[in-house]
């Protein structure tokens, strides 16, 4: 998630509200990145990488699912949503080096 905080830095500077949450949800681990002051018009993006595809492809080798898109209220969401195993080994099932 610390490229969805790179990514508000980059594409919302004028960001007054940004807020990270963690939580369970069923087997489920969710992290959230969520900002303000998107605008409307994206900024020049030459030179831009690959942020959302590289979080989206990161995350589902750990078998999860990644959204990112934008929400009422000129804000932006990341979900990052990640299997957790038993809770005696919750990451035991992931794949090393990753």
């Amino acid at each position: 998630m610390l490229e969805a905080l790179t990514n508000v830095r980059r594409h919302a500077p004028g960001a007054t509200d940004v807020r990270v949450s963690a939580f369970t949800d069923g087997d489920d681990l969710v992290l959230e990145v969520r900002n303000d002051r998107v605008p409307a018009q994206p900024a020049d993006r030459s030179g831009s990488g690959y942020g959302v595809i590289g979080m989206a492809e990161r995350v589902t080798a750990l078998g999860g699912s990644l959204h990112a898109g934008p929400e009422p209220g000129d804000r932006w969401r990341v979900t990052a949503r990640l299997p957790l195993g038993p809770e005696d080994s919750p990451f035991g099932h992931l794949p090393k080096g990753v």
